[in-house]
């Protein structure tokens, strides 16, 4: 049987032949555009992703050395303030070391002139007992001596009243 047109199967059969080898062709060729596209894309996705690599490192390293600055600035400013918060302490008790040894001259002084008011106080009352003494002696001494001179007087008007009860013979009284 023949096609309805100009040509034999064989002909149909070599034009299907040449077609399907076009296809074939083609698709070799897209087949190799597509390969050569891909190993395209493949070495720009290397590239991108060494490029990605290399930034991130660099991002890395950057962070890295902007970490070690802020590590270091923030110990330098802990011994600053170990060293100021040191000094501070050992400036206050320098300070309280020397209030203490000033209050403890000042109490030695207070002792020495507290003591040195004590004896003058304790002298003062001694030579004031003695005088209030000879005062009180002297006093007690004329005390005794106007009492001595009443019993002379009463004794005298004793021996005068004894007298006029002898001479009048009567008692008086």
């Amino acid at each position: 049987m023949k096609p309805n047109g100009s040509g034999s199967y064989k002909d149909l059969g070599e034009e299907i032949g040449l077609l399907l080898q076009h296809a074939k062709d083609r698709a070799r060729h897209l087949e190799k555009g597509a390969e050569e596209e891909a190993a395209l894309i493949l070495s720009k996705a290397k590239a991108e992703s060494e490029r990605l690599a290399t930034e991130a490192e660099h991002l890395l390293t950057t962070a890295k050395k902007e970490a070690d600055r802020i590590l270091s600035a923030a110990t330098d400013e802990a011994d600053r303030i170990r060293n100021t918060v040191t000094e501070q302490a050992t400036h206050s008790a320098q300070q309280s070391a020397r209030a203490l040894e000033a209050a403890g001259a000042k109490a030695s002084v207070l002792r020495s002139e507290g003591k040195r008011v004590a004896e003058q106080l304790v002298r003062e009352a001694k030579a004031e007992a003695g005088r209030l003494r000879q005062k009180a002696e002297r006093e007690a001494i004329e005390r005794v001596r106007e009492l001595e001179r009443r019993v002379m007087k009463l004794q005298q008007a004793e021996i005068v009243l004894r007298q006029r009860q002898e001479t009048t013979g009567r008692p008086v009284g």
